[in-house]
């Protein structure tokens, strides 16, 4: 039996379309106690007006413990703008139930809706 949910998260149909462009960091490396913003353009390519809620998906390339982790920017601008806060946004419980940043490299992935991520950039952590 497949362990995914019937509906991804966002798999909602709005009334138009949107494509997410250009991904970029501020900064590609940060430390544990760092943060960098993560830009991504947003284009309306459908025919009417229109709200598009970004989706961020952070996924730990080599952790100890797996935790998925998710956020979102709801706008209707041109550019979406999050920041990524290495000690709220990657931190993980480990196997002695302590919350920490491990060091390595993370994939963010931004999209519409949690089965639809068109863009992905990493980010490394020290």
């Amino acid at each position: 039996m497949p362990s995914t949910p019937l509906y991804a998260f966002g798999s909602g149909h709005g009334c138009t379309t949107f494509r997410h462009s250009g991904i970029r960091l501020d900064d590609t490396h940060v430390t544990r106690d760092g943060r960098t913003h993560l830009h991504v353009d947003v284009t309306n390519t459908g025919e009417r007006d229109g709200t598009e809620v970004v989706q961020l998906y952070v996924t730990d390339d080599r952790a100890s413990v797996s935790l998925p982790r998710g956020g979102w920017r709801r706008g209707n601008a041109s550019r979406c703008r999050s920041p990524v806060t290495a000690a709220r946004d990657l931190t993980l419980v480990d196997e002695r139930l302590r919350t920490v940043v491990e060091p390595g490299t993370f994939t963010l992935g931004v999209g519409s809706a949690a089965d639809r991520l068109h863009q992905r950039i990493s980010l490394t952590v020290s």
